[in-house]
């Protein structure tokens, strides 16, 4: 059982890349995670290969839309069901299959949405099975009703990124910024008004405002315990670039990330080549107070 579960989630992960590999490009800078397939209660059919064949066309379709991503607010939660299984008897035994395939949409943040819509076909063969796997072919066609679930997101995130762009930005700048995490959580809402221009201003001066926020709170409760971590050179060096690199060339504590960046020049612990970079691009941002630079790479 260990052993199957490691081989779908390798499995899951492969996909994932591949989706962001596609020749096809996303239309939209908005992530969205395809989850794996669920079997729903009562199917009369319960088959891997469908749930497998279910996640990469589900993936396959949301990723010429949406680019895919592990950091994401939103996901879309594939499931079916065959409600029915029929043998009829003529020159040959056939059997017709009534598949059902469901998708959820599911936010996970600010707005917990659970957006449904199920699509159906019925298909026949020698066997169930392959019955199935036609009755899938037919929900999946190109240009078919299930592409119009596409059409359902844009719909979504156009009005509440743009057509009421403003009053989600003023939500948004509600919610508590008192801590890494919830800036963090703040930060990742912002990306999903990527693909509105008018809004860029607006969301470009509070996402600013959030970044200045993190970096004072990094300044008191995280560099204090990474300079600790560095001296005494028991650290993950990708886990301490990632940190000094949130915090902004104007903060308070920007001396002190010059003086952490500097000793872990010093010491022999080597760097990924990434990282080497990163750190580079840390003390250049900061010597120079380059504010602009390092926003922009955030």
């Amino acid at each position: 059982m260990k052993t199957f579960l490691i081989s779908m989630l390798c499995c899951f992960i492969f996909n994932q890349y591949c989706i962001g590999q596609d020749e096809t490009t996303p239309k939209s800078v908005n992530p969205i995670l395809v989850t794996f397939t669920i079997p729903r209660p009562g199917t009369k059919l319960e088959s891997r290969k469908i749930g497998s064949e279910i996640l990469t066309r589900t993936q396959k379709m949301i990723g010429s839309q949406y680019p895919s991503s592990f950091s994401i607010l939103y996901k879309v939660v594939p499931s079916y069901i065959v409600k029915d299984i029929r043998t009829v008897e003529t020159m040959e035994v056939r059997k017709y299959v009534d598949l059902e395939v469901y998708l959820r949409l599911r936010g996970q943040g600010f707005h917990k949405d659970s957006l449904l819509r199920f699509y159906t076909a019925t298909a026949s063969d020698v066997t169930e099975e392959v019955a199935a796997q036609k009755a899938l072919n037919s929900i999946y066609a190109e240009g078919g009703k299930i592409y119009s679930y596409l059409a359902m997101i844009d719909s979504l995130f156009n009005d509440r990124y743009h057509i009421q762009g403003k009053k989600t930005l003023q939500a948004f700048s509600a919610l508590p910024l008192t801590t890494v995490k919830e800036c963090d959580n703040v930060l990742l809402e912002l990306v999903y008004f990527g693909d509105y221009p008018d809004m860029t201003e607006a969301v470009q001066a509070f996402k600013n405002k959030v970044l200045a926020q993190r970096s004072e709170i990094m300044c008191k409760t995280e560099l204090p315990k990474i300079r600790i971590s560095v001296e005494s050179a028991v650290y993950t060096p990708e886990d301490v670039v990632r940190k000094l690199h949130a915090v902004a060339p104007d903060a308070s504590c920007s001396d002190e990330v010059l003086a952490i960046a500097k000793l872990m020049g010093e010491q022999a612990m080597k760097l990924a080549a990434a990282d080497s970079e990163k750190l580079n691009l840390i003390v250049t941002f900061h010597q120079e107070n380059n504010l602009q630079g390092w926003r922009k790479s955030q």
